[in-house]
């Protein structure tokens, strides 16, 4: 059990260990692969509110905002995507 996302390591080795941070992206897409499609890391950071440190992805093509904690050992994730063109 961990009790922070501090205890699996960087946002790039969180990353790597957690395929729930990008879903059905992570297999079915390619996430991380040249030439895969699921998209690639424009951005990450660290921020730590009321105790609880997140781990915060944005990535490019198609364009996801990844929020990841741990809190009583569980981890949670919000994923909220947007199509790469508009409607």
């Amino acid at each position: 059990d961990k009790d922070s996302l501090k205890d699996v390591g960087s946002p790039a080795v969180a990353l790597d260990r957690f395929v729930e941070l990008i879903g059905a992206f992570w297999d079915e897409n390619g996430f991380g692969v040249p030439g895969g499609n699921a998209g690639v890391v424009k951005s990450s950071k660290t921020v730590a509110k009321d105790g609880v440190v997140y781990y915060q992805y944005e990535l490019d093509k198609p364009h996801n905002l990844i929020s990841a904690a741990v809190t009583d050992g569980q981890l949670y994730v919000i994923n909220a995507s947007a199509a790469n063109e508009r409607q």
